[in-house]
């Protein structure tokens, strides 16, 4: 991108990906965004072009690594936001509350979009991977919408694509949410699927910020964003450029 090009950003959105996910799960999305959004997508240590580093063990871990890539990326001249997907919700989350919590000032975002995760309040893993076969964690995510069954059936593609799932659901499995922490003082944009996580699950985000928070009904199952993208763009759009 040339430095003109460059001028004409208004804001950084950085994008956070789901459990077992890689940054291209944002690109279509980040294709749809105003040209004054700077979308800027994460990759997770042992996921996608980052394959070859070890996976994280922890939250703890992943919010320090997306802490140092948001660092790394940022412009100083202008805001940023940040956008989760799932286990990315709470990495964002947790984020922003330390952040807040520690008065960093013009270093906390602008707002944030939490997407596909019922409140941390409520939290629970949906894969249980000590409790469940792999046979039932494949139902489990083509259920979610998260796997083509044509992957299935290639017994080598299979593997590649579970060891990212399964790692994260090894760092989720031993999260614990910290209700004692004071509440970020951020605007926040929820997105959702009623057949995913209900309206019931989401409702309670509310009280996990001081400030505004809006609620969008997306889709037919968890992973909403491969085909509501361009909504999620028009909302996004509208929330950081006001238009």
């Amino acid at each position: 991108m040339n430095e003109s090009k460059d001028l004409e950003k208004k804001i950084q959105l950085f994008c956070v990906p789901f459990a077992g996910g890689n940054r291209a799960v944002f690109r279509n999305l980040s294709l749809q965004l105003n040209d004054e959004v700077d979308a800027v997508l994460l990759e997770y240590p042992g996921h996608g072009v980052r394959s070859k580093e070890a996976f994280c063990t922890t939250i703890e871990e992943l919010k320090e690594d997306v802490k140092k890539q948001i660092n790394i990326n940022r412009k100083e001249n202008i805001p940023y936001s940040i956008l989760g997907y799932s286990m990315g919700s709470i990495v964002t989350y947790e984020l922003v509350s330390d952040l807040w919590n520690a008065e960093n000032g013009s270093e906390v975002p602008t707002h944030v979009f939490l997407c596909a995760n019922e409140a941390l309040s409520n939290y629970n893993p949906r894969i249980n991977l000590s409790e469940m076969t792999k046979d039932e964690i494949q139902k489990k995510l083509i259920s979610m919408g998260g796997i083509d069954e044509r992957i299935l059936k290639d017994q080598r593609f299979s593997r590649i694509f579970l060891r990212p799932v399964e790692a994260d659901y090894q760092v989720l499995e031993k999260y614990s949410f910290n209700k004692d922490r004071r509440n970020p003082k951020l605007d926040c944009s929820i997105f959702y699927s009623e057949n995913d996580t209900s309206f019931d699950q989401v409702e309670d985000w509310r009280n996990l910020f001081d400030g505004s928070v809006d609620f969008y009904e997306l889709g037919e199952n968890h992973f909403f964003i491969r085909e509501h993208s361009e909504e999620m763009a028009n909302v996004i759009n509208r929330v950081l450029l006001n238009i």
